[in-house]
């Protein structure tokens, strides 16, 4: 018995995430984070370096007025990009500055996804950008997506989603499959036949 209970409390032990567990994985989390935001502020910085150098130095010449417009542009697009993923990667403390959660994963779809390919894009476009302008076309692509995401996920749901009221109106729509599966078993209940017991 005394060994099957040290064992019992062993296993339980083991399988119990406690509180240095969930900070050791925001830790981790944390340092993934600054590790790739450096990396990434890195990589702007050796673009735009490389840009003003080979662009706007060693071919001046051939620089007009729309290079430095471009620069300009893709700078602010790149920093605000940059901004919107580090205030996600911030970190929050506990009221004894205790570290609580280590931000959001930089590595997710969606947004964060999305945020990136404008980064990278901008990144390849300034070094292609050293040798021709025209290549800056390329950048429309960003506000095309962008406005086609909107259009997909928020406006055109919202202008083609019947309301109540409105002819094609399912009141179930939105049920989840949990929700569903709970109502399909309360309409079999009240459908099935009911008995009664005889004596």
């Amino acid at each position: 018995p005394g060994k099957q209970q040290n064992l019992t409390r062993t296993r339980a032990f083991e399988f119990r995430p406690g509180p240095r567990m969930a900070k050791a994985g925001a830790k981790k989390r944390l340092e993934e984070n600054k590790t790739h935001l450096r990396r990434l502020l890195i990589a702007i910085l050796i673009g735009i370096a490389a840009y003003v150098i080979g662009r706007l130095y060693i071919f001046r010449s051939a620089a007009t007025w729309w290079n430095y417009m471009v620069l300009t542009a893709v700078i602010l697009v790149q920093f605000v990009c940059y901004g919107s993923l580090a205030s996600c990667a911030r970190p929050t403390y506990d009221e004894k500055g205790d570290l609580s959660d280590g931000g959001m994963d930089l590595f997710q779809s969606g947004m964060m996804s999305y945020t990136h390919d404008v980064i990278y894009i901008s990144i390849l476009l300034q070094f292609l950008g050293i040798a021709y302008d025209w290549i800056w076309l390329i950048f429309l692509a960003v506000p095309v997506m962008i406005s086609y995401q909107l259009w997909d996920k928020v406006v055109s749901p919202y202008i083609f989603t019947p309301r109540e009221g409105e002819a094609g109106y399912n009141g179930n729509a939105k049920e989840t499959a949990v929700e569903r599966k709970r109502r399909e078993k309360l309409e079999r209940k009240q459908n099935r036949p009911k008995m009664k017991m005889v004596r």
